[in-house]
């Protein structure tokens, strides 16, 4: 059964009283990957589920990132943290800003993630460390117990969220894939989950729609990433997510095995390698080094692992193939590994970097043929071993665009019949009562908030004039009445108009001449009308102009 998007007959009757009900609305992460944030609602508590950012897809003119927003949530009891990743932590300073005193629950390697992030901009670091099936009382009636799944990062969790008055258990994992169908620890939660009336799962949608039918385990790689080490006769190069510290631990078993040094390359490789041995999830089989000494940059069985496996702009993946390195040069002897998958709108860039590999006439290995990649994310396999354990009535898809949503509820349609799909994106709401019933809300839809420079809000209107500009450059006349001076200035235009430059003098002078009596208001508009007027005649559009008079 599927349950799309239809308003309840009373909505402002159905938020009056929240008795025996338990509310559940996405703030972010759904019908999009990425700035994943959820709010749970009963009579007596509230607590929100992450605060990650979200990458721009288009070209917002070098904003950092998107955030939720979060001006309109509310008072809230506890922030759960499920694990490290940056679409699940990346908003915490912000976050931290709105709430300073909120308790925030968090495993400790995604403590250590957000530490550095909140001591960069002097906030308070106490955190509520949880371990494996720890209860975490919120309000009367609610507890959230953090159970281990499998995925990309150390130390990732599921949430089982139980509420006693609505008699409601919610299975909540955004981020996760099976290795081991004989998990005990599901197992064990759903011995729980299974004792309420309402049982929902609110689940990974992410592969839904993935050719590969079973996500990989890690292990799985090391035959086919030993065996391309092996055979190179060159350096090896490998880019990858850093935060895949399992990965790292691989890719160091080989190298001992191999006999080959290894050194990482790029800020944030070096720092959660650091993380991984401080918290005991990466084991040093053999020495891994973070800058070049002993260890000399043109050893011909070097191993190098490199950030900005998404060839970002100021990454060290990208220095390094455009050739900016100052102790890396990259030769046709050396193999570029992209252990990763491509995260949708980093296609072109990443095409681009792989085109000057193979002018250089380095070997470039894809995920493929050969096993390099594994995603931490849920396959429909996956997702079907995660259905037959937890038997739920009620089927929420979670982390997604809105197609893996469709896609999503059509595969559960199929496995599990019996079940109430309901399709929800961010803000809307749903409510599920003690009797059996739910209902759903449907909010006005709230744009994410873009973060520029050292964190700071940016409006959309400042992204609209930055765009004009950069399409349509600048022209800026600066006027002196009294001495009927100025001064022009062309930026971001095609030198063709400086050769009709002197036409633009010749308008600014007529026009000092014939403005004595107009205001400088209706002056400077008056000047900037004629030369947009001339520009667009002479090049086609109209540049942004900007006439100042004193």
């Amino acid at each position: 059964m599927v349950f799309k998007e239809i308003l309840p007959l009373h909505p402002k009757k159905l938020t009056h009283s929240m008795n025996n009900k338990i509310k559940f609305t996405p703030i972010g992460g759904v019908g999009q990957i990425g700035s994943n944030m959820a709010l749970i609602e009963t009579s007596s508590s509230r607590f929100i589920i992450d605060v990650g950012i979200l990458f721009p897809y288009e070209d917002f003119f070098d904003i950092n990132y998107l955030i939720p927003d979060m001006s309109n949530i509310g008072k809230i009891d506890a922030l759960i943290i499920t694990h490290g990743h940056e679409d699940h932590i990346g908003a915490i300073t912000h976050f931290k800003e709105h709430y300073p005193k909120v308790p925030i629950h968090t495993p400790l390697f995604a403590s250590k993630l957000m530490e550095k992030k909140l001591k960069e901009r002097g906030l308070g670091l106490k955190f509520k460390i949880y371990k494996p099936f720890d209860q975490i009382s919120i309000g009367d009636s609610l507890t959230v117990t953090p159970v281990p799944v499998d995925h990309s990062i150390p130390e990732t969790y599921g949430l089982l969220i139980t509420d006693k008055d609505s008699d409601t258990a919610f299975m909540y994992a955004s981020d996760f894939k099976i290795n081991n169908t004989e998990n005990k620890d599901l197992e064990k939660a759903a011995e729980t989950f299974n004792k309420f009336k309402n049982r929902v799962t609110l689940l990974d949608s992410t592969n839904i729609t993935s050719s590969q039918d079973k996500a990989f385990t890690e292990e799985e790689l090391y035959p086919d990433l030993k065996k391309v080490i092996s055979e190179s006769g060159g350096r090896v190069f490998i880019t990858a997510f850093a935060s895949n510290v399992e990965r790292t631990q691989t890719i160091n078993r080989i190298c001992k095995e191999l006999k080959r040094p290894m050194v990482m390359l790029g800020r944030s490789m070096k720092f959660y390698a650091q993380v991984g041995i401080e918290t005991k999830h990466l084991k040093e089989h053999t020495k891994i080094h973070y800058e070049f000494g002993i260890i000399k940059p043109n050893d011909d069985r070097l191993v190098c692992m490199v950030s900005g496996c998404q060839g970002d702009f100021k990454s060290a993946t990208r220095r390094i193939i455009s050739g900016d390195d100052s102790k890396i040069k990259l030769s046709k002897d050396d193999v570029f590994i992209f252990s990763s998958k491509t995260i949708p709108g980093n296609e072109k860039k990443l095409s681009m970097l792989e085109n000057t590999l193979s002018d250089i006439g380095c070997k470039i290995i894809k995920p493929g043929k050969l096993k390099i990649h594994a995603s931490g994310h849920a396959c429909r396999e996956d997702l079907k071993v995660m259905y037959s354990i937890f038997k739920p009535n009620f089927v929420i898809p979670i982390h997604g665009e809105s197609t893996f949503l469709d896609a999503h509820i059509d595969f559960v349609t199929e496995i599990l019949p019996e079940a109430l799909s309901i399709r929800i994106l961010n803000q809307s709401s749903l409510v599920f009562s003690k009797d059996g019933k739910h209902e759903f809300i449907k909010n006005e839809k709230i744009n994410p908030i873009l973060i520029h420079g050292r964190d700071i809000e940016i409006e959309r209107s400042s992204i609209s004039e930055r765009r004009k500009m950069a399409c349509n450059g600048v022209i800026l006349i600066s006027v002196n009445k009294k001495s009927k001076s100025y001064k022009l200035r062309l930026q971001g235009l095609p030198k063709a108009l400086d050769e009709k430059e002197q036409q633009l003098n010749e308008i600014i002078q007529s026009h000092l001449n014939f403005s004595k009596n107009s205001s400088d208001t209706d002056s400077s508009e008056d000047l900037r009308i004629k030369v947009r007027r001339v520009c667009r005649e002479l090049l086609g559009y109209k540049p942004v102009t900007f006439v100042h008079i004193v």
